[in-house]
């Protein structure tokens, strides 16, 4: 008999267990926990015997390892870079995989492997689609990873006719029996390219070749609950363990990842653009002419010109609703009783709504301060914008945001679209608008975060990818002397690059230092982190804590700690001890 370290879905460290010769790490296996019997996987052969009694294990689910060496590498690693069990990570994984009733030996394997990482820094989104189809014909057991389940259907779409029976998708948006369908098909060897969001980095996929991670930048890769891993990172992790090569793509990488470029971790590769780009025009909002207050005498004609063109023209907004209730009498604005921030006044359903934590009330014909009845209407949201292209451009708007977002057909038959930043990330969009007006562009610098600005080039960016080559991006903007407006009126990634790394560099900001971000519900508990983390003798660096609103409508703490290395902040966690019900530990986090 030997003894056997093994894992289960559960907020537990592995557990060592007896077992026949025959059983093998990466095996699924049944063993009792607690009087009931479980399923988990066999992390590795035990090093060290356990006191007390050590039970047996009761029998293995298949014949064959199902986890590839790799694979128990990352959750090994996985576990031990965001301070969780081992069990948590198998967890995140198990809604992935869903191997009960499905397992069989994995078939095939990959004679040359070696592991290597590519950033390609695409011109246009053809390309990147047309290096990822190449991809497909040419190697096998590959992992296609997108940020969201509406690229994993334009990808789908896309690959399809090459890559056919193998491919199968792995996402929260399909049904349980379709997610075992593909895990079956995975196991069996009858697919060999897997696609989703971000569990599909843990499918079963053996001797993986090929790791695609497209739209790298893209923020919704980092997991933001749970266990809060970032899937780029991770992918690149399972490429190490696993001999893979991973290809990072996008026509705007993050500035960590050409960064890495830039000192020879990745492989830079970046194809000359062929096509034209659209224009970029900057509207200084202090002194042009203006049809509304909300939109240019520029843009306004501008966009006649489009629509007697019958061309397509889409108005950005950030912003939901009407526009915000102030008292004309006393100057109040209402505020959310536990948020503390304005509510927003709707005026199609004459309500007064939080956008933090979902709060609403029936908005009132008087100023619940004083009383008095002259209420006026500041600032403008979506349904307001949409109401002026009505009454000034004389149309009727097509309006797309979260929770209305339509089909393609339905886009195509309009003329005019109104909208909130998700137009920035609807694939169906690509080439098909000749002018985007950003109504309030400032609104993208006044995010409280040191990526601000490169998120900001970014969305820009593919703002001009859902214009035709001959089209038009105009933004409105009260700062327009701000450096991140004449790098996008010149496409000029690399004077953005060179500027954004030197202010980081200055300020300590990745990635020239590791982060972690401490929350808490109790301010004691947080100013306590602080103190044992200040006695320490090392080199790190705390801001906060801070008093935060959290989205369940209460307060929270935050404290950023900040290292130049690795190892430093892990020593100053691990001083920490935050093993509270009541706090979270974000590593490398991308939401403060």
């Amino acid at each position: 008999m030997a003894l056997f370290d093994v894992v289960f879905p559960y907020n537990l460290s592995p557990l060592t267990y007896k077992g026949n010769e025959g059983l093998m790490p990466g095996m699924l296996v049944n063993a009792e926990i607690k009087k009931t019997i479980k399923t988990g996987i066999i992390l590795r052969e035990s090093l060290k015997k356990p006191e007390g009694r050590i039970k047996d294990i009761e029998s293995s689910v298949g014949d064959a390892p199902i986890f590839t060496d790799g694979m128990l590498k990352l959750i090994s690693w996985m576990s031990d870079y965001y301070l969780v069990t081992e069990g948590i990570v198998l967890k995140e994984m198990w809604g992935a995989t869903d191997f009960k009733g499905l397992i069989e030996p994995l078939s095939r394997e990959i004679k040359k492997k070696y592991y290597k990482t590519f950033l390609i820094h695409a011109p246009e989104r053809h390309t990147e689609m047309s290096i990822l189809k190449n991809l497909i014909s040419l190697h096998r057991n590959i992992i296609i990873l997108s940020p969201e389940i509406a690229y994993v259907k334009h990808i789908s779409k896309a690959i399809r006719d090459i890559a056919g029976e193998r491919l199968c998708s792995i996402h929260s948006g399909i049904t349980k029996a379709m997610r075992q369908k593909a895990i079956g098909r995975l196991l069996r060897g009858e697919s060999d390219i897997v696609i989703g969001i971000r569990s599909a980095i843990f499918a079963p996929l053996g001797e993986v070749s090929v790791i695609v991670v497209v739209k790298e930048e893209s923020p919704s890769y980092k997991k933001e609950d749970g266990l809060r891993y970032h899937t780029r990172d991770v992918a690149i992790m399972r490429g190490y363990f696993e001999g893979a090569s991973v290809v990072l793509s996008s026509t705007c990488p993050s500035v960590e990842s050409l960064y890495n470029a830039g000192i020879g971790k990745y492989t830079l590769i970046k194809p000359p653009s062929v096509l034209k780009k659209p224009s970029v025009k900057v509207i200084d909002m202090r002194t042009s002419q203006k049809t509304s207050p909300y939109i240019s005498k520029g843009l306004f004609d501008r966009t006649l010109l489009n629509i007697k063109e019958n061309n397509k023209t889409a108005f950005l907004i950030n912003r939901k609703g009407y526009s915000v209730l102030i008292c004309e009498d006393c100057g109040y604005i209402e505020t959310c009783k536990d948020c503390q921030i304005p509510l927003v006044f709707y005026k199609s359903d004459k309500t007064l709504r939080c956008h933090y934590c979902g709060f609403k009330k029936t908005a009132g014909g008087a100023c619940t301060r004083c009383n008095g009845s002259k209420l006026r209407m500041v600032g403008a949201g979506i349904e307001k914008i949409e109401e002026d292209v009505r009454d000034i451009l004389k149309t009727e708007p097509l309006r797309l945001q979260a929770g209305r977002r339509k089909s393609v057909p339905i886009i195509s038959e309009g003329q005019m679209i109104v909208g909130t930043r998700l137009i920035a990330r609807m694939p169906e969009l690509k080439g098909r608008l000749s002018l985007i007006g950003v109504l309030n562009g400032d609104s993208y610098l006044q995010a409280p975060d040191f990526r601000a600005v490169e998120r900001a080039f970014q969305e820009l960016i593919h703002l001009t990818e859902n214009l035709t080559s001959d089209g038009h991006l105009i933004i409105q903007t009260r700062m327009p002397h701000n450096p991140l407006f004449k790098y996008i009126k010149n496409y000029d990634f690399e004077k953005f690059l060179k500027d954004e790394l030197s202010i980081r560099r200055t300020l300590r900001y990745p990635p020239f230092s590791k982060m972690a971000l401490i929350t808490s519900d109790k301010p004691s508990e947080i100013s306590d982190f602080k103190s044992r983390i200040l006695n320490l003798e090392s080199s790190l660096e705390v801001l906060g804590p801070v008093k935060a609103h959290h989205k369940k409508g209460r307060y929270v703490w935050k404290m950023l700690i900040k290292a130049i290395g690795r190892e430093d902040l892990r020593k100053g966690l691990r001083a920490i001890g935050a093993s509270n019900k009541g706090v979270t530990i974000d590593i490398d986090p991308i939401s403060f």
